[in-house]
């Protein structure tokens, strides 16, 4: 826990039990892989993690990120300008101890049930050949591609934006994991000639290819590459950052804002070189970057002139590189998600029936494999529930996201046995599912205590208002009406206020969390 301000740049050391403050004057203005090398080289200990913030971070950008490298982030909702605001520019970590397992032969046996449950996925086989981008090409034809600021599904010449040209052109220099991941779906991208040459980046994600790609029209592998590694180095939320540069081309478009208020670049759609210097000025907080850099909430509530309209934002976060008006599951996970617009708290991807792993999820949860269908709205409660359980036990067990997406694979079951052999503490899929329940009550808690209610539950004014323009969604919307049904509905099965959205001191107390229902009440 880091309270306060320092008064002048620091950097924190954990070296096992030894913790330090250090003077982060020289790292001042330092992009991320800078402050990660200078850090190790000054601690003189090569094996150090560094957690740091670039100048989006230290300029108090709304979305900065903290990274870890220039590839890994703690994404989404604004850290790194928490950490800007505390002078605080790195956290140093480094550990020589080791970890006892409980029952070694049998944590051996669950770790090979989970490494075959995971080399089966298809989901997992994509993304070790291909990464997270490998997936672009599949949602362009299903026409459920962000282009345009979700004007449009489809953009012309996506090919270049997917993993697959990554490893095709050669821009792959070597693929990567996370610590023991059987997955890899890490890329370490190089750009060798052109204008860009010698540029890197050590991902890119679906995110990215979306926000700094077809959301702002921009098809163009290089420019792609180069936009992202620039926001890794700069440490800025990529689908923020991209999500709120398409607002401002729509804007342009529209009338809204003249070209002389974004400091006279040209903002049509595809012009790479406005995206690559929008996302310079908005981590500096240079020109119209400085307005920008406040997050579209902000920004479209001085702007006005129903700028808000187009702003794609819920529950105030900028959303993410997915287009929920077809997947009734995603629009009120998305809804629901306790810091707003964001798919990392639940991703209902079995709900597209797309795999009959997937299909079979489905029925399990809701007792009928019909409901594998992502435009219905039945049963989407059930199957966020469902899929926000198990992503609190996959964050609290250390699995990544991806090797556990929808629990096709590696299944609750699984998790359960997986904790069990590690520690020697006995755990079933019950209690595991309730360890769900509970920490998404918490959650809730801390956003009532807040301030907030039923009515921050939503989806952004384009998705419930402007209909899919084409392909086989076409003209589907997020009925708010249909919305409020499911959101009763999932309050109804979290035993939640119906009315407010609001935890009850019953099932508070129910959930072992009786002093956050006193807290909650005063």
């Amino acid at each position: 826990m880091i309270h306060g301000a320092a008064e002048t740049p620091v950097y924190i050391l954990i070296d096992n039990d030894r913790i330090e403050i250090r003077d982060a004057a020289k790292l001042r203005g330092l992009a991320i892989s800078a402050t990660c090398k200078a850090v190790a080289a000054e601690l003189g200990v090569p094996d150090v993690e560094v957690a740091a913030i670039g100048p989006a971070g230290e300029n108090l950008v709304k979305y900065a990120n903290i990274m870890l490298s220039a590839g890994y982030s703690i994404g989404r909702g604004g850290a790194g300008a928490v950490m800007g605001s505390k002078n605080l520019k790195a956290i140093a970590v480094r550990g020589t101890g080791s970890l006892k397992i409980a029952y070694p032969p049998r944590f051996k046996e669950a770790a090979k049930a989970v490494h075959r449950a995971v080399a089966k996925d298809p989901f997992a086989q994509g993304l070790h050949m291909f990464g997270p981008s490998g997936f672009v090409g599949a949602w362009d034809q299903m026409e459920i591609l962000p282009t345009r600021n979700w004007q449009l599904g489809r953009i012309e010449g996506v090919e270049l934006l997917t993993g697959q040209t990554f490893v095709e052109k050669g821009y792959l220099r070597a693929r990567g994991s996370c610590s023991a991941c059987t997955i890899g779906c890490r890329r370490n991208l190089k750009i060798t000639s052109g204008r860009f040459a010698g540029t890197t980046c050590l991902a890119i994600e679906h995110e990215q290819s979306t926000d700094f790609g077809a959301n702002v029209g921009v098809a163009d592998t290089e420019a792609l590459i180069a936009a992202s590694g620039l926001a890794n180095e700069l440490g800025l939320d990529c689908a923020s950052t991209g999500t709120t540069i398409a607002w401002a081309m729509e804007s342009v478009e529209r009338g809204v804002l003249s070209q002389k208020e974004v400091d006279g670049l040209d903002m049509a759609w595809g012009n790479a070189d406005a995206v690559i210097a929008m996302i310079k000025k908005i981590a500096y907080r240079e020109g119209i970057g400085d307005l920008l850099a406040e997050g579209l909430v902000r920004v479209s509530e001085r702007v006005g002139k129903d700028s808000w309209k187009w702003a794609v934002v819920s529950g105030g976060l900028e959303h993410p590189g997915m287009d929920v008006r077809g997947s009734k599951g995603y629009a009120l996970g998305n809804a629901l998600n306790p810091r707003g617009g964001d798919h990392c708290t639940s991703a209902p991807v079995a709900e597209y029936g797309l795999t009959p792993d997937g299909i079979g999820l489905v029925k399990g949860i809701t007792g009928d494999a019909q409901y594998a269908n992502p435009v219905l709205y039945e049963k989407r409660a059930e199957i966020v529930r469902w899929h926000e359980d198990v992503y609190v036990a996959v964050d609290s067990l250390g699995i990544c996201t991806f090797a556990a997406l929808c629990a096709v694979g590696f299944t609750p079951e699984l998790m359960a046995e997986f904790y069990s052999a590690g520690t020697g503490i006995s755990l079933g899929v019950e209690d595991l599912m309730t360890l769900g329940w509970r920490v998404v009550s918490l959650e809730r808690a801390f956003n009532m205590r807040d301030g907030l209610d039923r009515h921050n539950d939503e989806v952004p004014y384009r998705f419930q208002y402007d209909p899919v323009r084409s392909g086989q969604y076409k003209g589907e919307v997020v009925s708010p009406a249909k919305l409020d049904q499911m959101l009763d509905e999932y309050y109804g099965l979290r035993e939640w206020d119906v009315a407010t959205g609001r935890p009850t001191t019953a099932t508070l107390d129910k959930l072992g969390l009786g002093d956050v229902a006193e807290a909650l009440a005063r």
